[in-house]
């Protein structure tokens, strides 16, 4: 059996959202795959619930996470923040620094 591998170019942060929005979608039954959460047995919605519950609290700590290391270290910021969060970085540092006017 031979191995596919990939890279994926998106970031970590951008990963994670994805995630969270397709299992949010799932257990909505939104989008391409909405008749089977109504199908799946309940050990494994509790999984999806479970799931859901986690990604939300890891994207947020994460991003706090992505603030803190950037703002205060504004080289990292070029590294570690998604293109969807380094148009915030001049509006979410001086608020951190409390030097907004």
């Amino acid at each position: 059996m031979s191995k596919i591998t990939y890279r994926n170019r998106r970031t970590l942060f951008e990963q994670v959202m994805s995630i969270d929005f397709a299992v949010n979608s799932l257990i909505d039954s939104k989008g391409k795959h909405r008749k089977q959460f109504a199908l799946m047995d309940d050990e494994l919605k509790n999984y999806f619930f479970t799931l859901q519950k986690l990604l939300g609290a890891v994207a947020a700590d994460y991003e706090s996470f992505l603030w803190k290391q950037s703002c205060e270290n504004p080289k990292l910021a070029k590294k570690f923040l998604p293109d969807c969060l380094k148009d915030k970085l001049d509006v979410v540092k001086p608020a951190r620094d409390n030097a907004l006017a």
